[in-house]
C-alpha cells in the first residue's frame, strides 16, 4: 500500500481532472491554489519516490531550502530512534502513564502536543501511541484512516488510484468545549481516576494569544477532568468542566496551566490541618468568576491518601511560581487551593550550574527519589522540575529546562538546597511518570517504580527549510531518574552548584545530585545493535 497525503492527493486529482478538461483549467488551478494555501504536512510523500525537481545534490552546497516543494525533504535529517510523530508540528510531552494490561495498544502511554498536517504551532491537540518496551510505539488511535467523504470518494474515483491510501489526521483529544476552543495543553494521569478510570487533568486555553510578556486574560486557562474506558484509545471529557476554574483571586499572574499530579505522604502530613480555599469557577473575558460554581467538598469527609496537583506559572513584577491544590471530592471533580509550594524573584540563577529561573514556570513536576528511582518514603529527596520562561534570551527560544532540591518548611513551602539544569541541550518541556520496577530489584521495597523522564526537542534550524521537511519535533530518548552519589576531593564543594554534600571523611566528599541515565530498554536495544 502506498500512501500519501490527503491534501496533496486532492491537488493531484483536481490537477488531472483539469488535464482532461482544458477550458476549465484556470480555474482548477485557480481552486488547487485556493485550497491548498495553507502549509501542509504529509509523512508519506517521501514513499512515493516521486522525482524531486531541483533535488538537492549533496556534494555541492545545498540550494535555498524555503525554494523546495512541500514535503520534499521529509526523510532528509528526520530522527529514526527517537519518539516522533507521523507527521507535521509536535511539542511537550503529556499523559504519560503506564498501564500493566496493556489495554489500549500498550503497556507504556505517550501523548504529545500536536498540530497534524501543520508544521507550525497551533490548534494544539493531543496525539497519542502506545508501546511494550519504550522504544517501538504504535499511534493510538492510527493516524491512517480511509473514511472518505463524499467530496473525496467522488474525486478519487476519477483518478481510480487504488493503490493510493489517504493520510488522515488523528488525535487522542481535541479542542471542543468552550474552555479548551484553543487548545488542549499539557495534563497529567491519575491511574485510578473518575468513575475507577484513568484520567487526566489538562489545562484547556480559551483566550490567545497569552504568554509571561502580555497581560493574562482571566478566564483563558482553565483545569479539565478528562477520562478513558478502552486504555487510551478514545477520551470522554467532563460536561462540567472545569474541575479548577482559575487561579486565586488577587494574584496578576503570567500563566496558569501545566497541572502535574501525585501522591505524596510528606504533603499529606504538612498539609493535614490546612482545609484549603474552594477554588473559583470560570472567568469569562474579565468578568467576575461565578461563585455558584466554586469547588467545595459536599460532605467533610477527609479523603484517605489524597492526591495533590501544582499549577505552573508566575506573578507579574515578582517571579515564577507553583502553586499547590488538594483532592477535595472522591471522583476528583473538586479541588482546594494550599498555597504555593514553591515561589521565587524572577530572573534569577541559583549558579553558574543551575541555568535561570526567568519569570514563569511551565510544565513542573514535583518528585522524591532515590538512588534507584521513586522513594516515597524516608531518605528521599525532595525535588521540583520545572520549564523556566524568560531567563535565557541569547536563544533556545528563552526557555531552561531545570530542576531544584529542596526540604519541606512546616508550611508546606520548598526551600531550594542546590539546583541545576536537566538538559544543557535544545530541548524543553521535560515530562515524567512512575513504572514498576522488576521485583527483586535492589531497595525495590522503598522503590517500587522508577520514574521515566521523556523531553520535547526541537530543531535549531529556526525554521528554515520547515516546509520541505514536512516535520517539526521529537521526543528525546526515554531516561530514568535518580539520586547520583559520587565522592571526591575538592575544595570547590563548597560553593553553590548543582550538587549536596552528603558526608565528609577523611578529605574526601561525598556528593549527590538529580541524576538521569538511559532507560533499561534503550540499554537493551543498543546491547542488541553491538551483537
Amino acid at each position: 500500500m502506498v500512501d500519501i497525503g490527503f491534501e496533496s492527493l486532492m491537488f493531484l486529482v483536481i490537477a488531472r481532472m483539469a488535464s482532461h478538461h482544458s477550458s476549465g483549467r484556470g480555474l482548477f488551478f485557480a481552486i488547487a491554489a485556493a485550497a491548498f494555501s495553507t502549509v501542509h504536512a504529509s509523512p508519506s510523500l517521501a514513499d512515493l519516490h516521486v522525482p524531486r525537481d531541483g533535488g538537492i545534490d549533496f556534494s555541492s552546497a545545498p540550494p535555498n531550502l524555503t525554494t523546495l516543494a512541500n514535503n520534499t525533504l521529509f526523510t532528509y535529517w528526520r530522527p529514526k530512534a527517537h519518539f516522533i510523530a507521523p507527521n507535521s508540528w509536535m511539542n511537550d510531552p503529556m499523559t504519560l502513564w503506564y498501564k500493566a494490561d496493556g489495554q489500549g495498544g500498550g503497556k507504556f502511554k505517550a501523548s504529545y502536543q500536536a498540530h497534524p498536517n501543520h508544521v507550525q504551532w497551533g490548534n494544539i491537540s493531543q496525539a497519542s501511541a502506545a508501546s511494550d518496551d519504550l522504544i517501538h510505539w504504535r499511534d493510538v488511535p492510527s493516524w491512517k484512516d480511509d473514511r472518505l467523504t463524499l467530496v473525496e470518494s467522488f474525486l478519487l474515483s476519477r483518478l481510480r488510484m487504488s493503490r493510493i491510501q489517504l493520510t488522515k489526521p488523528k488525535t487522542s483529544q481535541s479542542p471542543s468545549q468552550p474552555n479548551d476552543r484553543l487548545g488542549v495543553f499539557d495534563g497529567t494521569m491519575i491511574s485510578k481516576g473518575y468513575k475507577g478510570f484513568p484520567t487526566i487533568i489538562y489545562t484547556g486555553v480559551k483566550y490567545l494569544p497569552t504568554g509571561w510578556t502580555i497581560p493574562y486574560t482571566p478566564g483563558t486557562e482553565t483545569q479539565n477532568l478528562a477520562w478513558t474506558e478502552d486504555g487510551g484509545v478514545t477520551w470522554q471529557k467532563l460536561e462540567t468542566n472545569p474541575v479548577i476554574g482559575g487561579p486565586p483571586e488577587g494574584m496578576n499572574i503570567t500563566a496558569w496551566r501545566d497541572p502535574w499530579l501525585f501522591q505524596s505522604p510528606t504533603l499529606e502530613r504538612l498539609t493535614a490541618s490546612n482545609p484549603g480555599t474552594p477554588t473559583p469557577g470560570t472567568t469569562f473575558n474579565g468578568e467576575t468568576a461565578d461563585n455558584t460554581r466554586r469547588s467545595s467538598t459536599s460532605s467533610g469527609k477527609k479523603i484517605k491518601n489524597p492526591w495533590f496537583a501544582t499549577v505552573s506559572g508566575g506573578e507579574k513584577e515578582a517571579g515564577p511560581h507553583l502553586l499547590l491544590y488538594r483532592q477535595a471530592s472522591e471522583d476528583f471533580t473538586k479541588w482546594v487551593y494550599l498555597g504555593q509550594i514553591f515561589k521565587h524573584t524572577g530572573n534569577y540563577s541559583w549558579s553558574e550550574w543551575s541555568g535561570n529561573w526567568g519569570w514563569n514556570f511551565e510544565v513542573s513536576t514535583v518528585l522524591r527519589l532515590g538512588t534507584e528511582g521513586d522513594q516515597p518514603g524516608p531518605g528521599g529527596r525532595d525535588f521540583i522540575c520545572m520549564g523556566t520562561e524568560g531567563g535565557r534570551p541569547e536563544g533556545w527560544a528563552n526557555h531552561w529546562p531545570l530542576w531544584m532540591k529542596g526540604s519541606y518548611s512546616g508550611s508546606a513551602q520548598l526551600a531550594p538546597e542546590y539546583a541545576g539544569v536537566v538538559d544543557w541541550g535544545e530541548t524543553y518541556a521535560f515530562m515524567s511518570f512512575p513504572v514498576p520496577r522488576e521485583k527483586g530489584a535492589k531497595d525495590y521495597k522503598n522503590q517500587p517504580t522508577r520514574q521515566i523522564l521523556f523531553g520535547w526537542t526541537y530543531e535549531d534550524d529556526n525554521g528554515y527549510g520547515l516546509l520541505a521537511k514536512g516535520w517539526q519535533g521529537a521526543f528525546t530518548l526515554p531516561r530514568e531518574m535518580f539520586v547520583k552519589r559520587w565522592t571526591v576531593r575538592d575544595s570547590r564543594v563548597d560553593e553553590r552548584g548543582s550538587w549536596g554534600i552528603v558526608s565528609r571523611s577523611s578529605g574526601s566528599t561525598t556528593l549527590e545530585t538529580l541524576g538521569t541515565r538511559p532507560a533499561k530498554e534503550v540499554d537493551l536495544l543498543m546491547s542488541e545493535s553491538k551483537s
